[in-house]
């Protein structure tokens, strides 16, 4: 005898499958149990699965609503899987914004999660269909993208519902998924469809959707997130595009824009998604000069590469003072390798005001030579931590390796090492006592500096330490020597200095 739930269920199969919803079908559902209505058949099917083979919106919107009434601990127990990877992979449009009217439709669920039927099943669900049949030159193609997401590697970025809708060239799932209230979440309503594919780090989507003709703005404005999120696929898609760089950028370089913009901020859950799309600064600058991009474009005035990215450096490095900036040290090599200059003199040429306005616009001191810029860093910066120093000494005689001028130039107000003694004074007026930079000096010394060459004012570099010591922050600075005198490393200070004094007579 067959039983009448198997009956009931092959009937409201039948009806979701049929071109019209019989009227009589909610009263199916009522003569079966909700765990048996969404248990999953022998191919691992449940109800809604059918539902979206078949095409049949209607059904989709009455399951959901089902889902939705349900009490809470029943709901978790029998919650439906995630449905729409199958709905973009068929193209089922309308069947897709039902769907992500779930607040469970699983948005940036990798297709990695997803329990997938063997093609076999999908293909002969689908041909039942009375409503939205697929051809089989349709069933074809779906089954090629079908093969791909099996293949696809862990190790790459996840594919996502509309991931799955771009390969298989379904841009009207990918709209309804993106004007979907759950991705609103992550993004601003009013953001571009581009913004937002690109907030949910769907590289797929983001590419086919730059094919339909999107407005300047929008293109401009993804640039923009682009290269702050340090992603070089969603860059490389733009200027395969032909987005317009200076437009976009307002005319500064891109390298600066990347170096120094402000930052983008991401929910939890969409930063687990896009951060296996971020490859890092050094991996986007190595990508920028692959492409093209000179690393001495110093226009507009203030914006110049090299410096901007020890800017960006240390500033890294004052964020998260407990790990070392490793990504801006490998851009660093990659810009001096690229032959980035490291004598370049911003302030060549300008007068006060220009130089204010100039450094407001750049977000940064300006700088007279790369090791000007390292150690105006160096002064500014406001941590510091041991395990830090090596990385420090290693970057500055990095410097030196590619050409930076220990000696300095006589057109600019002081030489390296006065400005390396005015950091290493600011770094104990701070209350760094521990931070000994004679490291660096005999880099200098060793490098060419001249300890005994007068700055500006007409201080030698030991004369410089002193004067910036005692003379910051009035009583502050007394305080700050009196602490430094106490210390061990005031010896080993002294030392060094007067061995800079002494280093042209030896």
């Amino acid at each position: 005898m067959i039983p009448v739930k198997s009956v009931l269920m092959e009937e409201l199969l039948a009806a979701v499958y049929g071109f019209y919803l019989p009227e009589h079908i909610r009263e199916l559902t009522t003569d079966i149990s909700i765990a048996e209505l969404w248990k999953p058949d022998e191919n691992g099917l449940d109800i809604i699965h059918h539902a979206i083979l078949s095409g049949h919106d209607g059904a989709v919107s009455l399951f959901n609503e089902m889902v939705q009434d349900l009490d809470q601990e029943l709901s978790m127990s029998v919650k439906p899987k995630v449905y729409l990877h199958l709905s973009c992979l068929l193209g089922r449009e309308r069947v897709t914004e039902l769907v992500c009217h779930n607040a469970d439709a699983g948005v940036t669920v990798g297709s990695e999660s997803v329990m997938w039927p063997h093609f076999d099943v999908i293909r002969n669900c689908v041909k039942r269909s009375k409503r939205l049949p697929l051809t089989s030159e349709q069933l074809d193609t779906t089954e090629s993208v079908y093969r791909r997401i099996q293949a696809h590697m862990n190790s790459e970025p996840p594919l996502q519902a509309i991931d799955v809708a771009a390969m298989a060239g379904h841009i009207g799932c990918i709209i309804a998924v993106l004007n979907s209230h759950l991705v609103w979440q992550y993004t601003k309503q009013s953001s571009s469809l581009l913004e937002r594919a690109l907030h949910l780090g769907s590289l797929h989507a983001f590419r086919l959707l730059l094919t339909q003709h999107p407005d300047p703005y929008s293109v401009d404005y993804a640039l923009q997130i682009a290269l702050a999120r340090k992603l070089p696929e969603f860059v490389a898609a733009l200027l395969d595009f032909g987005a317009d760089f200076k437009r976009a950028l307002d005319g500064i370089n891109p390298f600066h824009f990347i170096y120094l913009c402000s930052p983008f901020f991401y929910s939890r859950q969409v930063y687990a998604i896009v951060c296996r799309h971020v490859h890092g600064i050094d991996k986007l600058t190595a990508f920028l000069i692959e492409r093209g991009f000179d690393v001495n474009n110093a226009t507009p005035p203030g914006t110049f590469p090299l410096y901007s990215l020890l800017a960006s450096l240390f500033q890294e490095k004052d964020y998260n003072p407990s790990r070392v900036p490793t990504r801006h040290i490998k851009a660093l090599k990659i810009m001096l390798c690229a032959n980035a200059q490291t004598d370049r003199n911003e302030l060549e040429s300008m007068n006060t005001n220009e130089l204010s306005a100039l450094t407001a616009y750049a977000g940064r001191e300006l700088a007279s030579s790369a090791l000007n810029a390292f150690f105006i860093g160096l002064q500014a910066s406001d941590t510091w931590r041991v395990h830090m120093a090596e990385h420090l000494d290693r970057m500055c005689l990095t410097l030196l390796e590619h050409g930076a001028c220990a000696a300095g130039s006589s057109d600019v107000p002081s030489t390296p090492l006065h400005d390396l003694m005015s950091a290493t004074a600011t770094q104990h007026v701070i209350g760094h006592m521990h931070a000994d930079l004679s490291t660096m000096s005999r880099m200098l010394l060793y490098f060419g500096a001249n300890p005994n060459q007068m700055n500006s004012t007409s201080q030698y570099p030991i004369e410089c330490y002193f004067s910036h010591l005692l003379g910051s922050t009035g009583m502050g600075g007394l305080i700050a020597y009196r602490r430094w005198k106490g210390t061990n490393n005031a010896a080993q200070v002294i030392y060094c200095h007067f061995c800079c004094l002494l280093y042209c007579f030896c």
